[in-house]
């Protein structure tokens, strides 16, 4: 999976739980519904499947594995199949590492490393709401999905979607000019209580580390 978005899918996930919004204006009526969703997510747990298309539709690539997250910034997405990679963090530090190049990447963590995805998830619905329209969709009575677009057509993103089935965030889909990268989570667990050793990182014997932290 590519790293950068690896790292901006899962750091918008993170800043997803903190979302904080204004919900007084019309126009922010979708931003708020989204809040409401997102407002009671403390924790959560599921399996994922990445489904990676050309802008033609063909299949680039195709991955599995698990994602868990906890407020306020703590986040493990491991990576099963097709090979095996961890980013973890515990809010201060961020581990990377790749089984396959036998190698561990450790940065300090930081919101503004994060890719062009997770730059939505501010905790301004007026920051939003100048860079993205918010769309919100019922394609079906138990699913509701909301579309963010960017206003400024000249980037590489087109689109980010988060659908929500009873509730429960099921999917997002990321759609640049190059490709579309689709996230479905299955086994949702809401809220569950996950150990703050999970968000830590032990290095295994005989793998290279480079250390990039200040």
């Amino acid at each position: 999976m590519n790293y950068s978005l690896a790292r901006g899918l899962c750091w918008a996930c993170i800043m997803l739980a903190g979302w904080s919004f204004e919900t007084t204006a019309a126009p922010r009526a979708a931003s708020a519904q989204l809040h409401q969703l997102l407002a009671s997510m403390n924790s959560y747990s599921a399996q994922f499947m990445q489904h990676t298309r050309d802008a033609e539709g063909q299949t680039l690539q195709r991955a599995s594995g698990v994602f868990e997250f906890a407020k306020p910034q703590s986040m493990r997405w491991i990576t099963l199949q097709p090979m095996t990679q961890h980013i973890i963090t515990d809010g201060r530090s961020l581990w990377v590492y790749d089984a396959d190049l036998e190698q561990v990447i450790v940065d300090d963590f930081n919101r503004q490393m994060s890719a062009t995805p997770a730059m939505i998830f501010s905790e301004s619905v007026a920051s939003i709401d100048a860079t993205y329209r918010v769309e919100r969709r019922e394609p079906d009575e138990a699913v509701v999905a909301f579309i963010l677009t960017p206003r400024d057509d000249t980037g590489l993103l087109s689109s980010i979607e988060l659908t929500f089935i009873d509730s429960a965030l099921s999917g997002v889909s990321i759609t640049s000019a190059e490709e579309i990268n689709q996230f479905d989570f299955l086994r949702v667990q809401l809220n569950p209580v996950i150990s703050s050793a999970a968000f830590s990182f032990e290095v295994p014997t005989d793998v290279e580390v480079i250390d990039n932290r200040q």
